[in-house]
């Protein structure tokens, strides 16, 4: 007989904690308010918000989720424009909050303005500071490699892409357009391949253990692992970045986060499904801006 999910939640490899509370579009009053508040979308297709999720989870952070529905919120209301802005996370006030008012945002900070992950993962990291993972581990003095393997995304990955589509689809469909060469994605897999062999010690992107660099490019690698053997059927061998038999290394990262970060694959990672279904918005979105083109 399988496990119930329920003894699968209690198993102390998994976590050592329930799921957080969570609540639609409102923070009730009447919740704990010395907990932090994460604000992410209620679809659960915003990249930004999948990973500031999953940096909460890996840091074990007890934590409050507001869904919130984007579509209900109202026009020229300041409140309903501040709370659709995500991801948000509102941190409950402390001594050093009261104490000094000149913080930034890579430190303690009550309330939270910023939507940029990057951003928000230096502020749970400043507030966790001595809680497993460290996100920006220092593997040498003069080396940062997770603030590095983070700046390369945009450089590793097709540039030009279509910035309204990536938490749809990313990296498929260029700006102007059109869709993204096949060999483009090709060159993007073999970068990867070989960021992961600067650093032989692991099968993170640094190395042994999840980093902030994980944590920025999970949402892009994982939908890219579904979509990419979709949209290029015709040479799927090679535009499959799990086909160890050509990529590896890249799927060892996918095996690894898998396999050794539950808060990834247990509660935060969307399964294929779903990415198909963004990837079936993605190209109707991209299909009609083509006959606009056109016409």
């Amino acid at each position: 007989v399988p496990p119930s999910w329920e003894a699968l939640q209690s198993t102390p490899s998994l976590t050592n904690r329930p799921s957080p509370p969570i609540y639609h579009d409102i923070l009730p009053e009447s919740v704990d308010s010395s907990l932090p508040v994460l604000y992410r979308d209620k679809d659960c297709i915003c990249a930004a918000c999948e990973s500031v999720w999953l940096a909460l989870e890996v840091k074990n952070v007890e934590y409050v989720t507001v869904l919130v529905d984007k579509n209900n919120a109202i026009e020229d209301d300041d409140d309903d424009e501040q709370i659709s802005m995500l991801p948000r996370i509102s941190w409950p006030s402390t001594t050093d909050d009261d104490e000094s008012n000149n913080k930034n945002d890579h430190d303690t900070t009550t309330t939270t303005t910023t939507t940029d992950p990057v951003n928000l993962l230096e502020q749970i990291q400043s507030r966790y500071p001595d809680t497993a993972p460290q996100f920006y581990p220092p593997l040498s003095s003069a080396v940062d490699a997770s603030r590095c393997n983070i700046m390369r995304l945009p450089g590793v990955m097709p540039r030009n892409s279509d910035t309204n589509l990536m938490s749809y689809a990313p990296y498929l469909f260029r700006d102007d357009g059109t869709l993204v060469k096949p060999s483009s994605h090709a060159v993007s897999l073999e970068e990867v391949e070989e960021m992961q062999e600067e650093y032989y010690l692991g099968d993170f992107l640094c190395g042994k253990a999840i980093t902030a660099a994980d944590i920025i490019w999970a949402p892009y690698l994982e939908r890219y692992a579904v979509q990419l053997p979709i949209v290029y059927y015709r040479n799927k061998a090679r535009l499959n970045p799990r086909n160890r038999n050509v990529y590896g290394e890249v799927d060892n990262w996918y095996k690894v986060m898998e396999r050794e970060v539950p808060a990834y694959s247990c509660r935060v990672m969307g399964d294929a499904k779903h990415w198909r279904k963004c990837l079936e918005v993605a190209t109707k979105i991209h299909n009609e801006r083509a006959v606009e083109n056109d016409e």
